[in-house]
């Protein structure tokens, strides 16, 4: 099974930047991977593209996801576009959400069967 993946590039990208690469992944990955990354934004990034397949891309933008962003900051709705041809829509759409009603403190550990062979 070939799996890809999204990794961030740490050592060449600009001060106060991102850079993700990513090898062989769905468009549903990059949404999960911008969701996480745009996490203080609190705004989900869905994927409504409809595109199938896998791909490789490299994306870089601004983390600075204030209003008064760096002068030469690269927002992600631009670097979307300019790299990959994606736009980025801010609208109303249904998402999975958690939700912890109950938690309790967890029982003492118990011997288990032992190793399985």
């Amino acid at each position: 099974m070939d799996c890809g993946f999204i990794a961030q590039d740490r050592n060449n990208v600009q001060a106060g930047n991102r850079r993700d690469f990513a090898r062989n992944v769905p468009i549903g990955s990059l949404a999960v991977n911008l969701s996480y990354a745009l996490r203080d934004a609190n705004k989900p990034v869905v994927d409504q593209t409809g595109l199938a397949g896998k791909y490789d891309f490299v994306l870089e933008y601004s983390r600075d996801i204030q209003s008064q962003p760096r002068a030469d900051a690269i927002s992600v709705t631009d670097a979307l576009k300019h790299d990959l041809g994606l736009k980025l829509e801010s609208a109303t759409a249904p998402v999975a959400v958690l939700v912890l009603d109950h938690v309790e403190e967890p029982s003492p550990n118990r011997p288990g069967p032992g190793p399985r062979h």
